[in-house]
């Protein structure tokens, strides 16, 4: 067996570093894969040549550039440069680390379960000069499910996929969306719809190292907005016009509510209150927003 571990990177040498020495430190009870990791340069300075050159002592790291700058061409890189005879493809991202049982668990759901994609948690770790009214308000909560449980999508933050995967669903990620984020999700909810199953492992952690400006309110409530922009372009992009149209308003719907209780009773709730009604209707004015075509490009290169 041979796995691809991908990981895109636009200049967080910091963090790359960190990252692969997580994964040099990875354990398998049960045998160790053939592991290669390719990492696919974004940035136009190629800084983690460096890294990559350090790192080739515990880990087989080939490093390759990709000159296009954005999220989609990178990813799209890493499945173009990826060996041909590599059975599965991981994705994790240059701003965390894993779990040494992180890649054994990804491997061993998959093969209990059979399943054509395993993805799992990304555990946010806040910096220690976070606001803890931010922390306690809601933003940085994870979703999780047990084991096996079978998803709609994945993100390419903690994910493992059969190479035949993307034989079959092309084209990858959408590099309409270089500006705005969701290029995964939308990639796996295509996954999805073709048939393939998603499921869920707990155990295989990764963990998202927050930097201190992502736990501002203006980040977050930006944050919101984008995601609902990009939500709406992904419904009306799968689901069509005629669909979204009648979905959407009821779930912005939902948010704007919600987010309307949550200030109005931000004066006896408090800050964290407020804060999650504030990415409630941004959330919300992101969805009507994006059925109309405005989404917040949080993304573009030089913002």
């Amino acid at each position: 067996m041979h796995v691809t571990i991908g990981i895109i990177t636009g200049g967080r040498t910091d963090g790359l570093e960190r990252l692969l020495e997580s994964l040099a430190a990875s354990s398998f009870p049960e045998g160790r894969p053939a592991i290669e990791v390719l990492v696919v340069d974004n940035h136009p300075a190629e800084p983690a040549r460096a890294v990559c050159a350090r790192a080739r002592e515990g880990l087989e790291v080939r490093h390759e550039v990709e000159r296009r700058r954005g999220i989609p061409f990178a990813r799209n890189a890493v499945i173009a440069h990826a060996r041909a005879d590599t059975d599965f493809i991981a994705f994790v991202d240059d701003d965390q680390t894993v779990d040494p049982g992180w890649l054994a668990e990804l491997l061993a759901v998959q093969a209990r379960t059979g399943a054509d994609v395993v993805t799992g948690p990304a555990v946010p770790v806040l910096p220690d000069d976070a606001p803890r009214w931010i922390a306690g308000s809601g933003a940085f909560d994870l979703l999780r499910y047990a084991t096996g449980t079978r998803r709609p999508f994945a993100f390419t933050h903690n994910v493992l996929t059969r190479r035949e995967v993307f034989e079959a669903v092309r084209p990858h990620f959408d590099e309409r969306l270089v500006d705005t984020g969701g290029s995964d999700t939308h990639f796996y909810r295509r996954v999805h719809e073709a048939g393939f199953s998603i499921v869920w492992a707990d155990e295989a952690i990764a963990r998202e190292w927050v930097p201190s400006e992502r736990v501002r309110v203006r980040w977050l409530v930006r944050r919101a907005l984008r995601i609902g922009g990009t939500d709406a372009f992904i419904e009306r992009d799968l689901a069509g016009t005629p669909a979204a149209f009648r979905r959407l308003p009821v779930r912005a719907g939902r948010y704007g509510a919600r987010g309307l209780v949550r200030v109005l009773t931000a004066p006896f709730r408090g800050r964290a209150a407020l804060l999650g009604g504030a990415r409630d209707v941004a959330h919300a004015l992101g969805l009507v927003a994006g059925l109309v075509g405005y989404r917040y490009p949080e993304y573009r290169i030089g913002r």
